[in-house]
C-alpha cells in the first residue's frame, strides 16, 4: 500500500473521532485528556512520518508503534482500524511498501502540524485550558486529510468516496476558524 494513502486515512480517522467527542464546556475527566493527548500524539508520529522521506522500515515500524498504544485504550482501539492493520501486519509483515506521492500536499500536512503543535500546547496547561480553541482546531483539522483518500490503497475501502482536492480542504478548513485562526495561519491556508 502506498504511504501516503494509509497514513492520511489513519489522520482522517483520528481527527473524526476528535471532532465527535470533544466539547468545549464542562469538566473534563482524567481519562478522557489522557486519550485525548494520546491521540494527538499518534496523529502527530502520523504528521512528522508524512514529512520525512519515505524509510519502508521507519514507515512500518511507526504503524506497529501505533497498534502497540492502542492495545490498551478501548475508544481509540475502537476508532482506528486496529484489526485490519494487525492482519496485514501478520501476513504480509509490511502494510506500507511504496510512495507515489512523496511532497505532494506537503501544504497541507505542514498546516496540520502546526495546529497539532498548538493542540498539544493547550492540552499540557495545567488550568484554564481554551477548550473552545481546541473544539474549533479539530474541527478545521477534520477535512485536511480527505487529500489522501482519493485512492485504492486504503485500509477501509468506503472512505475512497471522501477524497477531495487541496483547495476544497483548505476552504473547508477555513471555514471553521475564527479571526485570530485566520490571521494565525495566514501563511498555511493562503
Amino acid at each position: 500500500m502506498e504511504k501516503y494513502s494509509v497514513l492520511g486515512e489513519l489522520l482522517y480517522i483520528g481527527f473524526v473521532c476528535e471532532k465527535g467527542r470533544c466539547k468545549s464546556s464542562g469538566i473534563w475527566k482524567r481519562s478522557y485528556m489522557e486519550s485525548v493527548k494520546k491521540n494527538v500524539s499518534i496523529l502527530k508520529w502520523i504528521t512528522e512520518c508524512m514529512l520525512d522521506v519515505f524509510d519502508i522500515e521507519n514507515d512500518n515500524l511507526l504503524l506497529r508503534n501505533i497498534c502497540n498504544e492502542l492495545k490498551f485504550d478501548k475508544t481509540l482501539g475502537y476508532v482506528y482500524p486496529f484489526f485490519e492493520i494487525l492482519i496485514i501486519l501478520v501476513i504480509d509483515k509490511n502494510i506500507i511498501t511504496e510512495c507515489k506521492k512523496e511532497n505532494e500536499h506537503k501544504e497541507v500536512i505542514q498546516l496540520i502540524d502546526k495546529m497539532l503543535d498548538d493542540i498539544s500546547h493547550e492540552l499540557n496547561k495545567k488550568f484554564k485550558k481554551n477548550k473552545k480553541l481546541i473544539k474549533r482546531l479539530f474541527f478545521a483539522l477534520h477535512n485536511l486529510p480527505r487529500v489522501y483518500l482519493n485512492t485504492d490503497d486504503l485500509l477501509r475501502p468506503s472512505h475512497k468516496r471522501m477524497g477531495i482536492d487541496s483547495a476544497t480542504a483548505i476552504e473547508y478548513c477555513k471555514s471553521s476558524m475564527d479571526l485570530y485562526m485566520l490571521w494565525k495561519y495566514e501563511e498555511y491556508i493562503k
